[in-house]
């Protein structure tokens, strides 16, 4: 029996020094926060909205606003691009909830590989920093009340990893892995055995490159040199921008998405509910207001085309009324990126 290639897993490190010390801090929110600064040009990579799985197709961002009548720009959000200020005339192109955060789709990654390797003088060489995060040792079987659970699944990584050396970033811990390129197909072998994760970070050993996927971003952005990037930004399987070390890898909301957040927070400071109708679904919003003994509370409820869709619900702390309100604009924009997140 041939066993299927695995990650060969490396204590080595230092080998991600100079990558940390290229990185401005997480919450710089810049390009040069996910990869090093000083790479020649950079480009965005755009998670597709929806992949082969489960029958459904490859759905990009281009044919997403297209359909909402938008033009697709390098500082693009899925948002804006998802929820149009109207309702388009016909469905929406796409039925899962987006472009995944924190890893690359799979066959994106293998033709990023496969670029990426004509563009270092060691392929053969490739190191790979995966989040310690993904819950590797927390899974487990759901079975019917009086039902024994069977062994619970395999991790891809070894328990006996929990104390291994990880590279560490202020906000992250990675195990790291080394990988050759010079095959691109056992460079995305890794990524399925390690159930469907990209690396979040990754580098050839003479650092021509670098490409990253942080956890809680719907792109993942690449620093190289121009002609790497160029090609990037020419293939036919890659939807990628070329971006700048300084931009930004966020926006703010539109304008008309700032008007809807502020007349819903006045409407639950005057009644304590509010209801939000955009161009695809509807958002029901409670708020149970912070006393001097008791935390306030918060809670949204989606309606999604006629289906109930995701719902949440936040704590409030104590304090002034402005206090209270900032409190409410970021939930009420937490529950509008959930209609398409």
């Amino acid at each position: 029996m041939i066993m299927p290639p695995t990650p060969q897993w490396s204590f080595d490190v230092n080998r991600a020094d100079w990558l940390k010390d290229g990185l401005e801090d997480l919450m710089a929110g810049t390009v040069s926060s996910i990869v090093p600064a000083g790479f020649d040009a950079y480009a965005r990579i755009l998670h597709p909205v929806e992949t082969p799985l489960n029958g459904d197709r490859l759905v990009r961002w281009e044919e997403v606003a297209h359909w909402g009548g938008q033009v697709l720009t390098a500082q693009s959000q899925w948002l804006e691009i998802a929820m149009p200020e109207f309702k388009p005339d016909y469905p929406r192109p796409w039925r899962s909830q987006g472009p995944h955060e924190g890893s690359l789709f799979a066959n994106d990654a293998g033709a990023l590989a496969a670029i990426a390797g004509r563009f270092t003088d060691t392929p053969h060489q490739c190191w790979c920093c995966i989040w310690d995060g993904f819950g590797w040792w927390s899974r487990c079987w759901l079975v019917a009340p009086g039902h024994e659970a069977p062994p619970s699944p395999p991790s891809p990584i070894p328990y006996e990893a929990k104390d291994w050396p990880k590279v560490h970033t202020r906000y992250r811990d990675y195990f790291l892995y080394e990988e050759s390129l010079e095959t691109p197909s056992s460079f995305v072998a890794a990524i399925e055995m390690l159930e469907g994760h990209s690396p979040n970070l990754w580098w050839p050993s003479d650092h021509a490159w670098c490409v990253g996927t942080e956890l809680d971003l719907d792109s993942t952005y690449v620093g190289g040199s121009k002609l790497f990037i160029d090609e990037i930004l020419q293939s036919e399987e890659l939807e990628a921008f070329e971006v700048g070390s300084t931009d930004p890898t966020s926006a703010d909301f539109p304008k008309w998405v700032l008007q809807i957040v502020g007349h819903t927070v006045d409407e639950l400071l005057s009644t304590g509910r509010a209801e939000v109708v955009t161009s695809i679904g509807t958002i029901h919003y409670e708020l149970e207001r912070p006393t001097r003994l008791h935390r306030g509370l918060f809670r949204y409820e989606i309606d999604s085309d006629g289906d109930r869709g995701g719902s949440g619900q936040a704590p409030l702390g104590k304090g002034s009324n402005d206090d209270l309100r900032r409190q409410l604009e970021f939930q009420v924009g937490y529950g509008l990126r959930s209609v398409v997140s």
